[in-house]
């Protein structure tokens, strides 16, 4: 699925914030993922784990990713 996605821009985020997503709660956006708080040019983003598997599809939105599609494999 990630193949299909791929014109959507990724980062990987840590476990402490895949916990996050996966319970539904957004994750505040910071220079260490590489996403500017401000960059409005984004509306959805891609969030990997560190073994470039796809978790969740995100919303960036005041800040902070949003998670719209959650994956459990």
């Amino acid at each position: 699925m990630d193949i299909v996605l791929d014109d959507i821009p990724a980062v990987i985020i840590g476990e402490g914030e895949i916990k996050k997503i996966r319970h539904g709660q957004s994750i505040s956006c910071s220079q260490s993922l590489g996403i500017l708080p401000l960059d409005e040019t984004l509306l959805s983003v891609r969030l990997k784990d560190s073994s470039n598997v796809l978790v969740a599809m995100s919303t960036l939105k005041e800040g902070e990713l949003h998670p719209n599609r959650v994956f459990v494999y």
